[in-house]
C-alpha cells in the first residue's frame, strides 16, 4: 500500500507510460484508539507549576502545556486502557484534581493502486527495478480480491 494519494497517483502515471492501466483504491484502516489526559489550564503559569510538581509528588509523570488552547494545563500523557483511566481519575479525585480525557484515534487511510489480470508480466525487469527505486517505501503485493476478479 501507499500511504499518500498522491505518491500513488504518482505511481500510477509512471506505469500508465509504460503502457499498463491500473486504478488506485483508498482502504480506511481502524485501530484502537488512545487517550489523553491533561488537567485544565490553571490561571497562571505558576499555579501551573505547582500543580505539575503536585501530581510528580503522586509519582504522576506530569508535563506542563505550553502553548496551545491547552496553554497552562498539565499534561498527564496517553493512556491505552480505560481501566488506567478509572483508577486514575479515583485517586486524582481524593485529592480534588479534575482530569479531562480527550479519545485520539490512530486510524489512517492507505492507498491501494490495482492491475488488471496479465499486467503482472509487464511489471518486470528494467521497470520494475525502475519502480522499486523510484519508490523505494513501497513493497510489491499480489492481492486476491473480489474487484480484481470480477474485473471492476
Amino acid at each position: 500500500p501507499f500511504f499518500s494519494s498522491t505518491e500513488a497517483k504518482s505511481f500510477l502515471r509512471a506505469v500508465k507510460r509504460a503502457g499498463i492501466k491500473g486504478r488506485q483504491e483508498g482502504e480506511l484502516v481502524q485501530l484502537t484508539p488512545y487517550f489523553s489526559l491533561y488537567v485544565e489550564p490553571l490561571a497562571t503559569v505558576e499555579m501551573a507549576k505547582i500543580m505539575v510538581n503536585r501530581l510528580r509528588g503522586y509519582q504522576l509523570n506530569a508535563e506542563l502545556i505550553t502553548d496551545g488552547r491547552l496553554r497552562n494545563g498539565v499534561s498527564l500523557g496517553d493512556f491505552e486502557s480505560k481501566s488506567d483511566i478509572s483508577r486514575l481519575q479515583s485517586k486524582l479525585s481524593a485529592h480534588e484534581i479534575s482530569v479531562k480525557i480527550v479519545e485520539k484515534s490512530r486510524d489512517y487511510e492507505r492507498f491501494w493502486v490495482y492491475f488488471g489480470s496479465g499486467s503482472e508480466a509487464l511489471l518486470s525487469g528494467k521497470l520494475r527495478d525502475d519502480l522499486i527505486a523510484r519508490f523505494p517505501d513501497i513493497f510489491h503485493q499480489q492481492k486476491s480480491c473480489k474487484p480484481v476478479a470480477s474485473g471492476e
